[in-house]
């Protein structure tokens, strides 16, 4: 043998049954990967369920809380149960002109009622 052809790596060729046949590492990757998939799909469908009851027990709580008594069988409003707890109804723009010289005018009794109170007041 030559010193130039021992330097060389021999190459063995591979045979059709060796190129179809499965390799064992990548199978066994397939199957943990295809569990892994499976368990995804059944623990989102879980997260899902239990996001669903932690709604309806909040929204139970809710109507505890603000005092309704929506499980004795009286209905609440839709405007009641969308908006949070604590915070006002937000009231539409007023836009007649009637309607907003009567607000004007009602407003404008209410300081006079309240000034003559503290008028009152001041005197005894």
């Amino acid at each position: 043998m030559s010193p130039r052809t021992a330097a060389k790596k021999r190459r063995r060729r591979r045979s059709a049954s060796q190129i179809a046949r499965p390799n064992g590492v990548a199978a066994s990757l397939l199957s943990q990967v295809t569990a892994l998939v499976e368990q995804n799909e059944s623990l989102t469908k879980q997260n899902r369920q239990l996001q669903a009851s932690l709604d309806t027990i909040s929204r139970a709580v809710q109507g505890i809380r603000s005092g309704s008594t929506h499980a004795a069988g009286r209905k609440r409003s839709r405007t009641a149960s969308s908006r949070p707890v604590g915070l006002p109804r937000r009231r539409r723009r007023i836009t007649s002109p009637r309607t907003l010289a009567k607000r004007r005018a009602g407003l404008a009794k209410a300081r006079a009622v309240l000034a003559a109170k503290r008028a009152a007041a001041k005197k005894g």
